[in-house]
């Protein structure tokens, strides 16, 4: 069960509040305007005394309202000390490694001392390789900002790091996983015993290296769910492990880590490839042999004759080398396709939106589509946005899709 904050309660009695004050001072005057009316007195004084009540009630709810919403949180804090919400579950705090390795470690120096003979403990039985330092605040990327004078609290805490692609903190489970689309990821936590006006940080890295942190000013209550996001300026996220830390001035409260796994490649045209450019070689063109032509001459001789063009010899191989045509579909559209159902199913479905939208109409095998140029990569599966021959548009995965010759 997620409890609210302090402040949240205070709006809520403030408002109640509000709206019975509203309520009694319509009841009160309307009560004082209709003894008006009334014939005998005494019915009439016994109506203007009761308007009069419940304009003072009215008053008296409106004086309370101010003071809840003036005094309200700091007479709640004196009196109930704030307390952790019932699902956070809090990170251990960061201490010192326990004494309990300093005898482990004696031990095995102990161990090297000895005359007998055997082989020598390795570096890996040393119970130092096992601690996990505590994270420290990047001071190249945190600076103290002017208006930071509270003192963080010592009993600050927080806990349940939760990554999600929306801004609720009421999801339960944490996301390990993203693909590299451009989104914003959200990373939800609980905290207690913060003050307003404590500086506190939210430091993103990327296998241990910080590329974004964000420090401010803390403007809620003490305690609740809080959030720190980021949308990697709009672009593909690299592929890697990410790590959310949060502190509270100098001082590291919790993380967590999600990973960016490599998601499928940009879809080529397979279906229609472009066409090869023609190769550079062709065949060797006939050439014609000119003819020769009579030398003038003085002297009377023989008429000049024409020697016959050489034809040219068939060759066995082709005269031209055939070069795919590139055919020219309409703006917007890629080729054609026929519906191909895996076998044992009977229908595909057409989608408004892929991956989850609604149905729009159930395709047999062989129903004719054309491809258009939109697509979406969904968990590794491409779709593909196409129109019917009834000018219908839908989505459907594209391996239930095959070429057709255009």
């Amino acid at each position: 069960m997620e409890f609210a904050s302090t402040e949240t309660y205070v709006a809520w009695i403030t408002r109640l509040l509000l709206l019975g004050f509203g309520l009694a001072a319509i009841a009160g005057v309307l009560t004082l305007v209709r003894s008006r009316r009334l014939r005998y007195f005494h019915v009439r004084r016994e109506a203007v005394v009761r308007g009069w009540r419940l304009l003072i009630i009215s008053a008296g709810m409106l004086a309370g309202a101010g003071l809840s919403f003036g005094l309200g949180v700091p007479l709640i804090r004196l009196a109930v000390p704030p307390t952790l919400p019932a699902t956070a579950s809090l990170p251990p705090s960061p201490t010192v490694p326990p004494p309990s390795l300093t005898p482990s470690a004696t031990a095995s120096v102990t161990a090297t001392r000895t005359e007998t003979a055997g082989p020598s403990p390795t570096p890996s039985d040393t119970p130092t390789g096992t601690v996990t330092p505590t994270p420290e605040l990047p001071g190249l990327y945190i600076t103290s900002l002017p208006g930071a004078t509270v003192t963080p609290p010592a009993q600050a805490a927080a806990g349940s790091v939760r990554f999600s692609l929306r801004d609720n903190c009421n999801v339960e489970t944490s996301t390990a996983f993203f693909d590299q689309l451009p989104k914003t990821i959200y990373a939800h936590f609980f905290y207690n015993n913060w003050l307003p006006g404590v500086q506190w940080s939210g430091v993103w890295l990327r296998d241990g290296q910080v590329f974004y942190a964000e420090t401010r000013l803390w403007d809620g209550s003490t305690g609740g769910c809080g959030f720190s996001d980021y949308d990697n300026a709009k672009n593909w996220w690299p592929e890697g492990v990410y790590e959310v830390q949060i502190f509270v001035g100098q001082r590291w409260l919790t993380s967590n880590r999600f990973e960016v796994w490599l998601s499928s490649p940009t879809p080529t045209n397979t279906l229609n490839p472009p066409p090869r450019p023609p190769t550079a070689t062709l065949e060797p063109t006939a050439t014609r042999t000119p003819r020769p032509t009579a030398a003038p001459s003085d002297t009377p001789g023989p008429t000049a004759t024409r020697t016959p063009r050489p034809t040219v010899a068939p060759s066995d191989t082709p005269s031209r080398t055939p070069v795919p045509t590139n055919t020219i579909f309409p703006f917007g559209v890629i080729g054609l396709a026929v519906v191909d159902l895996p076998e044992g199913s009977s229908v595909a479905n057409l989608r408004a939106a892929a991956p989850d939208g609604a149905v729009i109409a159930l395709l047999p095998e062989g129903t004719p589509v054309t491809m258009l140029v939109e697509f979406e990569v969904h968990a590794g599966t491409v779709w593909r946005r196409v129109r019917l021959e009834n000018d219908q548009v839908g989505w459907i995965p594209q391996f239930y899709l095959r070429q057709t010759a255009p």
